[in-house]
């Protein structure tokens, strides 16, 4: 088996509830800093993908199949999940 497979969730419910409170970030934030608070939002998300990506991971692995698992959360909180097979 081979190939690049997705999967889409719309909804993906780990993320419907994430927020970046921005005081905790920096407490002197301007309106200059929306790029970093962006881009600290951004790598929270994504540490919170790490774990059901490595489960998607780690049962096709036990079941033999080599692959690599990928999160594209470009439109929060929907969330799709890239297989690729070799």
């Amino acid at each position: 088996m081979q190939g690049t497979f997705v999967l889409q969730d719309n909804r993906f419910r780990w993320l419907t509830h994430v927020s970046i409170d921005p005081s905790v970030e920096s407490m002197d934030a301007t309106d200059n800093d929306s790029a970093t608070l962006g881009d600290s939002a951004a790598q929270t998300t994504s540490m919170l993908l790490y774990f059901p990506c490595g489960i998607i991971r780690g049962a096709l692995t036990n079941l033999g199949i080599s692959c690599s698992v990928t999160a594209d959360m470009s439109n929060l909180p929907a969330c799709e999940l890239h297989y690729s097979f070799s």
